[in-house]
């Protein structure tokens, strides 16, 4: 009987063990980011399909400043940027453009190869996965219709932009590695 109660109480030290070791397998801790970022991405994609085919103008809300008869708005419209991030470079030849969108591509390649063959900290893998999905959505349509379709606006006195989720994605990505960099470098200063 002593015997069966220190049996049954191994079994269940194993399975709880067992379970610990699912939930911190960092396979898991990595997956959860990257499933969300790919429904994101296609989500994306359907969005821009419509917003191509169907271009509407909506505004979510006009706030007014109180000065100058400035205001702050956010809104829905239809935009064709041919340049990079925040139509950076759209003045230039096609030529220049395509190489741009070449090494776009060798960046999201490279954050592909970093993601599989690395072992990085999750929050540095969840900036690359930000990066490669966020860079995937712009290139979809940069290979498909020549230019990355915007869909989202904000305008105010200090700033006006169309982007879309993507573009936020990759911003988040990036704000991510930073902080990321920069508590891998403090914990280094810490150990010295």
């Amino acid at each position: 009987s002593t015997n069966e109660q220190e049996i049954s109480s191994n079994k269940l030290n194993f399975q709880k063990d067992k379970h610990l070791q699912q939930e911190d397998s960092p396979k898991r801790v990595y997956l959860k980011p990257l499933i969300t970022l790919i429904t994101i991405t296609l989500f994306e994609i359907i969005i821009k399909y419509h917003s191509y085919h169907y271009p509407i103008q909506l505004k979510f809300f006009d706030i007014e400043l109180g000065f100058n008869n400035e205001n702050i708005s956010l809104g829905v419209t239809y935009s064709e940027n041919y340049g990079s991030a925040f139509d950076m470079f759209a003045n230039q030849s096609k030529e220049i453009r395509v190489l741009i969108h070449m090494i776009s591509t060798v960046i999201v390649l490279v954050c592909v190869y970093l993601a599989i063959f690395f072992k990085c900290t999750q929050q540095t893998k969840t900036a690359i996965y930000c990066y490669l999905f966020g860079g995937l959505g712009n290139l979809v349509d940069r290979w498909s219709v020549g230019f990355v379709v915007d869909y989202l606006y904000i305008k105010s006195p200090f700033l006006t932009c169309a982007f879309n989720i993507s573009d936020l994605v990759i911003n988040f990505g990036m704000c991510l590695a930073f902080v990321s960099l920069w508590n891998e470098c403090e914990e280094d200063d810490g150990g010295s």
